[in-house]
């Protein structure tokens, strides 16, 4: 168990597992359970994260705003972001088209090292 402290509440972090065991599962998530017994959970997936839905349910949940990828990761992950972006910025101008809300962008930042 993990303890952070400040000025504020206290906050508790504690392994909650949906199998019920102690093994490592990708269905185990992290629970931010404050002082007073509330449960904030924050979601915690193992593996490589699913890009296009991700980054896609960001653009839906703030229509009418451009949606900035920045990344510092490897070429392969960049690469894929930027197809990533390409596609989402595809439907955002089929949703434009159909709906007529205001355009929306999927811009990729990102750094390259060594």
């Amino acid at each position: 168990s993990l303890s952070r402290h400040t000025d504020e509440k206290s906050v508790r972090l504690s392994s909650i597992s949906s199998a019920g065991d102690a093994s490592l599962k990708s269905s185990q998530s992290l629970g931010l359970i404050s002082s007073d017994g509330d449960h904030y959970m924050v979601p915690i997936i193992f593996g490589r994260p699913d890009f296009a839905t991700e980054v896609r349910n960001i653009g839906k949940a703030r229509p009418g705003h451009n949606i900035h990828l920045y990344i510092c990761a490897n070429d392969t992950v960049v690469q894929g972001l930027q197809d990533v972006a390409t596609v989402c910025n595809l439907h955002a101008k089929a949703d434009t088209l159909k709906n007529g809300i205001e355009a929306q962008e999927y811009i990729v930042h990102y750094e390259r090292f060594g």
